[in-house]
């Protein structure tokens, strides 16, 4: 039983010493938005209980401090899971014409729910969110562009962009079968 653990960790550590070293500003900003964010709970958990204890009985002032601590408690659980667990992607950089990019290498299938489940978004928020709406559009292509300019699988991830634009236009909406 010993040697099967040895060997699995044997073989994480092999697998770990495989993958490229240098920290993307993805990993960078997923941890900066991570820590910000165990910080600023922080802040309200030290802060808001002094306020709280002022203004509310002593039964509503205790539901709400076991509220605050609890939500602190999980998101300092939820930082070390997500900086843990965390997966790079596999972005090479790519040239066209001039431009260097790196596309994300997105499965075709995930392009296909990716597109489809953004123009449903953007048909419910164009009118409340026009801004929001348009820049999101333009990131969106952006990154199709991208998509269709650097990565080996182009077609049939350009197929299923198309499909899912197309579902999403018409409002199929659901688990798709036949992808």
């Amino acid at each position: 039983m010993m040697s099967v653990v040895a060997n699995t960790v044997d073989n994480l550590q092999a697998d770990m010493l495989k993958r490229p070293t240098n920290f993307s500003s993805t990993s960078f900003s997923s941890a900066v938005a991570s820590v910000s964010g165990v910080a600023a709970v922080s802040v309200i958990a030290l802060a808001l209980p002094a306020y709280l204890i002022h203004h509310l009985p002593v039964q509503t002032y205790t539901a709400w401090v076991l509220i605050i601590q609890l939500g602190a408690y999980v998101s300092y659980l939820d930082v070390g899971i997500q900086l843990a667990a965390h997966a790079r992607g596999n972005s090479r950089p790519c040239t066209f014409l001039g431009f260097r990019f790196r596309p994300t290498y997105h499965g075709s299938i995930r392009r296909y729910y990716m597109s489809r489940n953004r123009i449903a978004v953007f048909r419910k928020y164009v009118a409340i969110f026009p801004v929001w709406a348009w820049l999101s559009m333009y990131d969106s292509l952006r990154e199709a562009v991208k998509c269709f300019l650097g990565e080996p699988t182009a077609p049939v991830k350009f197929r299923r962009f198309v499909l899912g634009t197309w579902d999403g236009l018409t409002g199929r909406i659901g688990k798709r079968k036949g992808l």
